[in-house]
């Protein structure tokens, strides 16, 4: 007696092949809805990759409009007139002035001097100081205007900061 197994292979291999198109099957439709999703997501990041495009050249555009406007203001704010300095006899007698400054245990913190005006801004201790300071600067005779630019109090000093105008020499 023979027992003919081929049928039972036959209807396995059927069912496995079944089980193998089903998988392919679902493998396919998943990466073709992964490459979907992916080439979604691609077109999205070049819209965003453009947008930050346009909004950079928008910025490049404003940085540059306001470089041309700083040159524009940097150019009006120069200094226009170039002339002359101060001469020697001048400058020798602010340094004598400036060290005749009745300065008990204040400073001054900056001096510049132009042709034409004197900033001065220190501090003081105390208000007899200061006030000593300001009648100095008054009563000098080689400023044609003296004004008080600033004033605070801080931490018990007296901040000052004056604008004086050199008299003009005649020689």
């Amino acid at each position: 007696m023979s027992i003919n197994l081929l049928p039972w292979r036959i209807v396995l291999f059927q069912k496995k092949r079944k089980q193998f198109l089903i998988f392919s099957s679902i493998a396919f439709i998943i990466s073709l809805l992964l490459s979907v999703m992916l080439n979604q997501w691609i077109g999205s990041e070049k819209v965003i990759i453009v947008e930050q495009k346009v909004q950079l050249q928008k910025q490049e555009k404003e940085n540059a409009q306001l470089a041309q406007k700083l040159i524009v203001l940097r150019a009006k704010y120069q200094p226009k007139e170039i002339g002359q300095g101060v001469n020697y006899s001048q400058v020798i007698a602010l340094m004598q002035w400036l060290s005749n400054l009745p300065f008990e245990e204040g400073e001054l913190s900056e001096l510049s001097l132009s042709s034409q005006h004197l900033h001065l801004k220190g501090r003081s201790k105390n208000q007899k100081e200061f006030d000593d300071i300001k009648n100095f600067i008054q009563q000098a005779e080689i400023f044609d205007q003296q004004e008080l630019v600033n004033l605070q109090l801080n931490n018990s000093a007296f901040w000052f900061e004056f604008s004086l105008q050199l008299r003009e020499k005649n020689e």
